[in-house]
């Protein structure tokens, strides 16, 4: 049984689920004139949306979430978002896709359990079923699991239970006189996150600098971090857990959000 899922020309390892979603939108109006069931109807917009997740062995893609590499390769920046191209899925025949995408959330997730995810979303311009092209695995690059990965802020380690990160490049669809998005364009860019951990009021979560080291294939640098809500919850006999949100912010030399990456092969 064949199942691929492709993008601009390009795979990941350990692509784990694919969701494509052709969202059509209607306007309906009740009108005078009769019985009070009269009404009428027109299509007016269709939103291709494609939303999938990913196990990490690698942080390449972050170019399509976040805009640039730079020319050797090794550090991705922000910029305008590009075009992500092509992306579709194929089983055995049957495929489905969307094209001229755009990334619009980009969900970076660590907790016990399981490896290190990415989701993300994507709105295209318009559908496709051209199937993608066969490609293999290559099953022996390990995915980066939870003990692979360390986070701090300001130089202090933080002993997290579960710890999130998300890019929004809050991409809004132009439809002009089309019922198909004539353009996308990316908004403000917003990161933000959280971080679980055991300690109540944990002294090492402040505001400052975040720095996540993702195994051996790169880091991610936030240059301020803003604790936002500490929400300590318990249930029954659980241990307690603090969530603290953040919300990052650039700085007059850095970008709200960076990556340096260690190994340029692996999306």
């Amino acid at each position: 049984m064949g199942r691929y899922f492709r993008f601009d020309a390009e795979n990941f390892d350990f692509a784990v689920r694919a969701d494509f979603s052709w969202r059509k939108e209607y306007f309906s109006e009740f009108v005078f004139g009769g019985a009070r069931d009269k009404r009428i109807y027109g299509l007016t917009r269709i939103t291709p949306t494609a939303t999938w997740e990913y196990d990490v062995n690698g942080l390449e893609f972050m170019q399509y979430a976040l805009g640039t590499v730079s020319v050797d390769g090794t550090t991705i920046s922000v910029a305008d978002t590009p075009e992500i191209g092509t992306i579709h899925a194929g089983i055995d025949g049957v495929n489905a896709g969307i094209t001229f995408a755009k990334i619009d959330t980009w969900d970076f997730t660590v907790e016990e359990g399981g490896p290190a995810k990415v989701e993300v979303t994507a709105i295209g311009k318009n559908t496709t079923t051209v199937a993608p092209s066969a490609y293999t695995t290559d099953i022996d690059a390990p995915v980066i699991m939870p003990y692979n990965v360390g986070v701090t802020i300001n130089t202090s380690s933080i002993g997290f239970v579960r710890f999130n990160l998300r890019v929004n490049n809050g991409q809004q669809a132009i439809f002009k006189t089309g019922t198909v998005p004539a353009t996308i364009r990316p908004t403000g860019l917003e990161i933000e996150g959280r971080i679980r951990v055991l300690d109540y009021l944990d002294s090492s979560v402040t505001d400052g600098s975040l720095a996540v080291v993702v195994g051996t294939i790169g880091n991610i640098y936030v240059p301020t971090v803003k604790l936002t809500e500490i929400p300590p919850r318990v249930t029954g006999y659980d241990l307690p857990e603090i969530e603290y949100s953040f919300n990052g912010y650039p700085t007059t030399s850095n970008d709200a959000i960076r990556a340096i990456l260690s190994n340029t092969i692996k999306w």
